[in-house]
């Protein structure tokens, strides 16, 4: 709410009346970090401990390659919507429900809605039609209406409708970043008007740098960009009430577990009782949201850094999907070291003048009893894996990634077996690659652009929320369908 009085603020001219100089605008760069596994990494990767190698990161410096090939890892770099999704059937028709009629739209709406798992109805071609609408709006005529600045004669100010929230960060984002749908920086067709347009009338103040953003904004706009998409589908986007964590455990009982932590936020489910969702319950995570502020990548560390944390946050997300039906075992619980009072040898108690303060002897209790670390599992989250072809040896895993003012969608295919490993149960197992899909990096500053991104967003959530008939049927068409797309990978 504070966005525009922000930019003004900072506005202001020097000590000798001059207007202050502008800084120059941030180039946008983005990591091209693609490592490339064998279609059987086992054979190359050797018999390498993975979670002690993995532990052995103190520091984003100590980030190499080699962590991504011990991992099996493999980037498939600006992937297609088509190549993406598991099953290209849940991605919007765009040109089919472009040529439907305005009138026609609320009775071909009912057809194009889908079962899904909740027992709900996904959203059709009417829905989809309005955020498009909504996305196509002018950036000029969206932040005239965020500032409540007249629109110029003879036009009519733009109603932003479900996307306000979108829009207000992303005029927040002009303050720092040039908006591209202008053309290059200091071309603007119409420079002289807009120099001499007062201060408060303008629509596009840039004050600072991409660099110096707050890093809290991009989070909002990318949260506020999903939520269009993710409640029709009785979705919502939300942050973790516990901190995410990558869990490692290592294969040898006597050495404590580690982990990786992460900013990820998450794409719940709503449950559809109602004291559930009045309850905070959520359910999921269906998917994850990485918004990063890194600005420069110059060096391999650089873009290896940013890699790792995409990974970390997808195998956050696949641990966490496969808690479904499981309880928390925090390390340590049921051990003599977390159960026995401590104390050296005889009866134990107050010592001292500790005798007098009675009152206080319970605080004196809980200092001497030893319990394991605090539970790290959301009690109000219902972990289950939406979306999981039943029977299959591994889990598609999105993430919804955000650098500068562009975002990309990553689907990650994650084996059964590399959790195992990661939790220390099976250090001796093999695990196929990990097979990750990039979509290119959509600029939200683009009207066209984004729109693509919100039907890639739409056709991940209808595939993830979809409604799972015959899981049976499902799990020998699989067999199949992994044979294929294995051969296309290769």
């Amino acid at each position: 709410m504070f966005a525009g009085i922000s930019q003004i603020a900072a506005f202001v001219p020097q000590s000798d009346g001059k207007p202050r100089e502008i800084p120059p605008p941030t180039p946008v760069r983005f990591p091209r970090c693609v490592p490339q596994a064998g279609e059987h990494p086992s054979l190359t990767r050797g018999k390498v401990s993975l979670v002690p190698l993995l532990q052995n990161i103190h520091r984003p410096a100590d980030i190499r390659l080699s962590h991504f090939e011990a991992l099996g890892l493999h980037v498939i770099a600006d992937a297609s919507p088509q190549d993406l999704l598991p099953d290209t059937s849940f991605l919007p028709p765009v040109e089919d429900w472009n040529a439907i009629p305005q009138d026609d739209l609320l009775e071909a709406n009912e057809a194009t809605r889908k079962p899904l798992g909740n027992g709900n109805l996904s959203p059709g071609v009417q829905t989809y039609r309005e955020r498009q609408k909504e996305l196509l709006i002018d950036n000029a005529a969206a932040f005239r209406t965020i500032r409540r600045i007249p629109a110029p004669a003879g036009e009519v100010a733009a109603r932003l409708g479900n996307a306000y929230e979108f829009y207000k960060n992303l005029e927040f984002f002009s303050g720092y970043w040039h908006d591209t749908s202008l053309g290059p920086e200091g071309e603007a067709p119409q420079k002289d008007e807009i120099d001499t347009t007062p201060l408060h009338l303008q629509t596009h103040v840039r004050t600072g740098t991409g660099s110096q953003l707050p890093p809290d904004y991009r989070q909002h706009l990318l949260t506020a960009f999903v939520k269009l998409v993710a409640y029709d589908f009785g979705c919502n986007v939300s942050f973790p009430r516990v901190e995410p964590r990558l869990h490692l455990t290592p294969p040898q009982p006597p050495s404590p577990p580690s982990y990786f932590n992460s900013s990820v936020t998450f794409i719940y489910r709503t449950p559809t009782e109602r004291a559930s969702a009045r309850a905070g319950i959520v359910e999921g995570p269906v998917a994850a949201l990485s918004a990063r502020a890194s600005t420069v990548f110059a060096t391999e560390a650089e873009e290896h850094l940013d890699l790792a944390r995409e990974v970390v946050a997808v195998l956050l997300t696949a641990q966490q999907r496969a808690r479904e039906s499981k309880s928390e075992k925090r390390f340590g619980d049921g051990k003599w070291w977390t159960s026995a009072p401590r104390w050296g040898g005889g009866p134990g108690g107050p010592i001292g003048r500790e005798g007098d303060k009675m009152d206080e002897l319970l605080i004196y209790e809980n200092y001497r009893r030893m319990n394991p670390p605090g539970p790290t599992w959301d009690r109000k989250a219902r972990y289950c894996a939406i979306g999981k072809e039943p029977g299959s040896g591994f889990d598609d895993v999105f993430l919804i990634s955000s650098l500068n003012h562009h975002i990309c969608i990553l689907r990650a295919r994650v084996p059964g077996t590399l959790l195992d490993v990661l939790e220390g149960r099976d250090d001796g197992a093999d695990w196929e690659r990990i097979v990750i899909w990039r979509t290119k990096w959509y600029d939200l500053f683009l009207t066209g652009e984004r729109v693509e991104a919100m039907g890639v967003v739409w056709g991940m959530m209808a595939w993830s929320m979809r409604k799972i008939e015959n899981p049976a049927k499902v799990e020998n068409q699989f067999a199949e369908n992994s044979q294929t797309e294995s051969m296309d990978l290769s």
